[in-house]
């Protein structure tokens, strides 16, 4: 598979490749110690997002999504100072976990009473835990709920905008000023669309959600949180926008990785058994493991980490973009370069992953079965 990789570069693969789309330089990081000297070691340099007209003029208006927000906006410092504090462990554990928990046990009697339907029941599940999370929404009963096909299409109107290169303006910013009228210009008029349809949904949901807060009903969640505590630091449309992000952002990923979960279980019954057998050992079988027994179950984690990593949902990590230039590797990045880590390409890197094709959860446990440091999944925000 990773002979279909990164192309070759004077006679020799190349882990590092820089290409040029209409005068806008590309760089593609294909190895892991890149990504993480680049990307994270280096973030005060490749903090930035690239120009994505659409996405960060139209569908948001004022550049503020977490995802393609740029450096030039507080809004983007502000946004992932308040992420990087709701996303910690601890507080995931005051939020998130009491309202994903009802979420897994719906997923679980849903899927012993349907196994027929599971991906469907895990469509449903993923919007439920990300609405549950985000909003304090109940559970949605079914997938032909109205409110699934907005989130879907909202979801899919972010990540379509996302795409660097899918509109010509994010090339030729200068077209933003045309009429919508004019031959060519009909992605104005649909981006503006789509703004409308994504600021709808999520303002309806967070305005659900405030009331029942203000009304005594309100459960953990991301949005009561901001409410309780940011409001005064960021507006009401930053919170919807930081709101919708979470739940794009989840919504997909998490439904990919848990059906990826599902065959892993079909084809490798041999896996199934031992996670079945370590789950018996440590949480025995009188109740569902919660997320107080993960420190007990290190096999759970390495099968979960083994899962992202076989079969990576996101190939493509979220593109950056190079704040000044730099020099790396003896490679030249000039300034507002667009920086890729290749995930999927990443995860099959041999050095790193002996057998990449063979899905083998042992290799992120150490020889005492405790996890050891094999780095997996993405590369930050």
């Amino acid at each position: 598979m990773r002979g279909h990789g990164l192309p070759m570069v004077n006679g020799q693969r190349s882990d590092i490749v820089m290409y040029w789309v209409m005068g806008n330089p590309v760089v593609l990081l294909g190895k892991m110690e890149h990504a993480e000297n680049l990307l994270q070691k280096r973030m005060v340099r490749y903090g930035d997002r690239p120009q994505l007209v659409v996405a960060q003029e139209f569908i948001t208006q004022n550049g503020w999504y977490i995802g393609t927000a740029r450096c030039k906006h507080d809004t983007h410092k502000k946004q992932r100072k308040i992420l990087n504090e709701r996303l910690r462990a601890q507080a995931l554990s005051e939020w998130a976990h009491p309202a994903e928990l009802p979420q897994v046990h719906l997923l679980l009697e849903r899927l012993a009473k349907h196994p027929e339907r599971f991906v469907g029941i895990i469509k449903c599940f993923t919007v439920n835990v990300m609405l549950s999370t985000t909003f304090a929404h109940g559970a949605v009963a079914s997938l032909e709920d109205p409110l699934i096909e907005r989130i879907n299409a909202a979801t899919d109107h972010q990540f379509t905008a996302q795409i660097q290169g899918r509109f010509l303006v994010d090339y030729a910013p200068f077209l933003k000023h045309l009429p919508s009228w004019l031959p060519g210009m009909g992605w104005k008029k649909q981006s503006l669309n789509w703004r409308d349809s994504v600021n709808t949904l999520y303002r309806e949901l967070w305005d659900v959600t405030e009331q029942q807060i203000e009304n005594g009903q309100g459960t953990p969640c991301l949005v009561q949180s901001l409410l309780k505590t940011q409001m005064q630091q960021i507006s009401k449309a930053e919170g919807i926008t930081i709101g919708s992000a979470m739940v794009d952002a989840g919504t997909d990923t998490l439904t990919g990785t848990t059906i990826v979960f599902i065959i892993v279980c079909m084809y490798f019954p041999h896996i199934l058994k031992k996670a079945q057998a370590v789950v018996d050992e440590h949480v025995r079988r009188d109740r569902l493991p919660d997320f107080g027994d993960v420190p007990r179950i290190p096999y759970i984690t390495a099968l979960i980490r083994e899962t992202f990593r076989w079969r990576t949902v996101a190939p493509l990590a979220i593109p950056h973009a190079a704040m000044e230039d730099d020099t790396y590797a003896g490679y030249t990045i000039p300034k507002g370069a667009t920086v890729f880590a290749l995930s999927q390409y990443i995860h099959e890197d041999e050095e790193l992953y002996p057998d990449h094709n063979a899905f083998r959860p042992e290799r992120f446990l150490d020889d005492n079965g405790r996890l050891n440091g094999l780095p997996h999944a993405g590369f930050g925000l």
